[in-house]
């Protein structure tokens, strides 16, 4: 899932987990400053990779891809972030909750989950990320270069700065 300009100089693609309170707390924290800071204004590509460290967070990999399917890929995502911690957050019950929040059409999403249209992607998803060397959540890489972990802003300006050709202030 992608949203910014093709064009732009730098993709960074995020690799995250949603039952990561890391993860959580970069898309709560800092994804919002970058898209303002950098995908808005055209200068970053951000692609996220529905990705899932175990058997127990797949599905809600799935239910977000679920949701692209409407367009919503992104509302979906950082709403389901937001609801991690919640007691029934990994049911199937929680994912409608947060779709019905995204303003998704429900009968289409509840026929995506049940029909499982996602369960290859996402493992398709684990077996690239894995060939990349990602082990962890959350990992990013910007153009070529691995980030791990929540990260603060300022890391990802410098890597963004360096390639666009921006000094160490803008």
């Amino acid at each position: 899932m992608a949203k910014g300009s093709e064009d732009a100089p730098v993709t960074i693609v995020e690799v995250s987990d949603y039952g990561c309170n890391h993860c959580k707390n970069f898309n709560v924290e800092t994804a919002g400053l970058i898209e303002d800071l950098y995908v808005k204004p055209g200068q970053v590509k951000w692609v996220v990779m529905p990705y899932a460290l175990g058997p127990q967070t797949a599905p809600a990999a799935t239910a977000a891809l679920c949701a692209a399917e409407q367009d919503r890929f992104f509302e979906y995502h950082r709403r389901l972030f937001d609801t991690q911690g919640d007691p029934d957050f990994m049911s199937a019950a929680s994912f409608r909750q947060v779709a019905e929040d995204s303003g998704l059409d429900l009968e289409a999403f509840n026929a995506c989950l049940q029909d499982n249209d996602y369960n290859n992607t996402v493992q398709e998803n684990i077996m690239a990320a894995t060939a990349l060397g990602v082990n962890s959540t959350p990992t990013f890489f910007v153009n070529d270069m691995m980030i791990r972990g929540n990260q603060p802003l300022t890391s990802f300006q410098q890597q963004i700065n360096a390639i666009v050709g921006v000094s160490d202030g803008g």
